[in-house]
């Protein structure tokens, strides 16, 4: 399985917008990042076109669905530093 990779479109650019405007981003206690913007998510099914707009990413790494959240920081007693 490939590796996934997250990134706002038009990553680097010097006023902090992807190519269709403003990234949104909210880190949940404990729990997963949500970002929401037009993002490109490298290897993401094409079955999947709603991750062009939305995602819960994982912060604990222990998600089998990675860079996507799968719930998996619950059982893994996560805890944010």
């Amino acid at each position: 399985m490939s590796e996934r990779r997250a990134r706002p479109r038009g990553e680097g650019r010097a006023d902090g917008r992807g190519a269709g405007g403003a990234q949104h981003d909210h880190v949940t206690y404990n729990g997963p990042l949500f970002a929401r913007g037009e993002l490109a998510i490298e290897g993401a099914p094409d079955d999947m076109p709603a991750v062009r707009f939305r995602a819960a990413l994982c912060r604990c790494g222990q998600s089998k669905n990675k860079p996507f959240c799968d719930g998996s920081h619950k059982a893994a007693g996560f805890q944010a530093g």
